[in-house]
């Protein structure tokens, strides 16, 4: 194996490009394609800062982070082009070894299609002031994010990616915790506990993402200080979770702790006693904090009242159903029948949704899978979910030579899957859905080299 030296030396006097290209180790591009991952999960605990010395303050970290994941995204693409091409692949073998990211490719493809016939507004351009999510903002979510995740295969760079998202969450959480109930501090605390973010719900996604993975780490780290610390984040971000009453996220954690007991199952291959344990701990801590506060089961009156409301067919209650949600998801079906086939560009939909939303003046589906067709027409709606379900496909059928970090990934993925279906795309929460799902596949090139290898996935995991 050659040294650092050794590699810098043959890659700096390469006599050709595909000699160049040839010499750039894979190790160099997979520590620039996690860059952009490690980049963003970092501007959560700038923000933190910032809101401990500037109460309420907001900063243009995620701005910033996004900046420079296009800077080292950007030559990570580059460089893995070169060597692939170096190496002889061709375009039938990469989509033979990346079929979701072809699909995601597809739906970047329409995305542009659709904004070229709604028009390059200036919210296409530029996103509107409070959601920043532009055009260039969606196609980095699948382009940079996803892309530059999926093609990390080094289990070390997982591992150190998924600890940096646990310790940011463990210092968010803790601090919004101490600060809040023990300092009295109302930094992170409006009529609603927001911590870091600038509404309770998308503080919600962040929680959700903090419990599944911490929960699946937890299950899968042998380390025993680093399992109690996953174990630690677990419970307070469960306890977070509750006061911060975001019922969509219950449903969604109950629904992806499931799910982590199914994939680690799988995974182990026999059933996983201690993912079904996590998930009771999870309920447990949820019906002790029900004598004190409002929780998931307090919830779920409001949910037979909406079901009620919806059955019955009365305007005036399918008004207030789901706070708002079923007129908003009334709206945007009518929208997508109109434009189906490309959609009303980005943001397209606000003002229509605003009026259809009442009271609750809200200007997005609240639907993430009803937002890509009403943005960008069902076809790109579709080849989203075809990317999702082939990476699915891909897990199960690497499920014995997998790791577990890969696993952990998946579950926390589809925690967010969940709750897109009561959620928006936010530039500072949609950007993690992106990174686990990229972190959670394994190429089928890198499939194929691990079982001539023979590793297995006891070999390859934490545990």
């Amino acid at each position: 194996m050659q040294s650092v030296r050794e590699q810098y030396h043959a890659v700096m006097h390469a006599k050709s490009a595909r000699e160049f290209f040839q010499n750039i180790p894979w190790g160099f591009i997979e520590i620039l394609a996690a860059v952009p991952a490690a980049v963003f999960i970092l501007s959560a605990f700038y923000q933190l800062i910032v809101i401990l010395t500037v109460p309420y303050g907001y900063s243009a970290a995620t701005a910033f982070a996004r900046k420079i994941g296009l800077i080292f995204g950007g030559l990570m693409i580059i460089l893995y082009a070169g060597k692939k091409t170096a190496e002889g692949e061709q375009a039938v073998d990469f989509c033979r070894r990346s079929k979701p990211f072809v699909f995601f490719l597809a739906v970047m493809f329409l995305m542009v299609i659709s904004t070229c016939i709604n028009g390059f507004t200036p919210k296409a351009l530029h996103g509107d002031v409070y959601r920043n999510e532009s055009l260039f903002a969606f196609l980095m979510y699948f382009g940079i994010y996803y892309f530059c995740c999926s093609v990390i295969g080094r289990k070390k760079i997982k591992v150190l990616l998924e600890y940096l998202f646990v310790f940011v969450t463990f210092s968010v959480n803790g601090t919004v915790l101490f600060a809040t109930y023990v300092l009295n501090n109302r930094a992170f605390y409006t009529d609603e506990l927001l911590g870091i973010f600038s509404q309770f719900n998308h503080y919600g996604y962040y929680l959700l993402l903090t419990i599944v993975l911490s929960s699946a780490l937890t299950l899968l780290e042998t380390n025993r200080v680093l399992k109690c610390i996953c174990f630690l984040n677990f419970v307070s971000g469960t306890v977070l979770l509750i006061i911060n009453n975001t019922f969509g996220c219950f449903l969604s954690c109950i629904a992806a702790l499931i799910f982590s007991v199914i994939a680690v199952s799988v995974y182990r291959r026999k059933f996983s006693w201690g993912a079904a344990g996590m998930l009771l701990m999870f309920l447990l801590i949820t019906f002790l904090m029900s004598f004190w506060m409002t929780t998931f089961f307090s919830n779920l009156i409001w949910l037979k009242n909406d079901i009620a409301a919806i059955s019955s067919g009365d305007e005036e209650q399918l008004a207030y159903a789901g706070t708002g949600r079923w007129a908003l998801w009334r709206e945007t079906v009518q929208s997508i029948r109109e434009r189906p086939l490309f959609g009303w560009g980005v943001e397209g939909i606000q003002d229509r949704l605003y009026i259809a939303s009442g009271i609750y003046q809200n200007n997005r589906p609240h639907n993430e899978y009803l937002q890509y067709a009403a943005f960008f027409g069902v076809p790109a709606a579709l080849l989203y979910l075809c990317g999702l379900f082939s990476l699915l496909c891909a897990a199960w059928k690497n499920r014995r030579i997998t790791d577990g970090y890969s696993v952990a990934a998946l579950c926390t993925a589809a925690a967010y899957l969940c709750s897109a279906l009561f959620g928006n795309t936010m530039h500072y929460t949609a950007p993690y859905l992106f990174i686990f799902l990229g972190l959670s596949f394994l190429p089928a090139g890198e499939s194929k080299n691990r079982a001539d290898a023979g590793l297995q996935p006891e070999e390859s995991s934490a545990g």
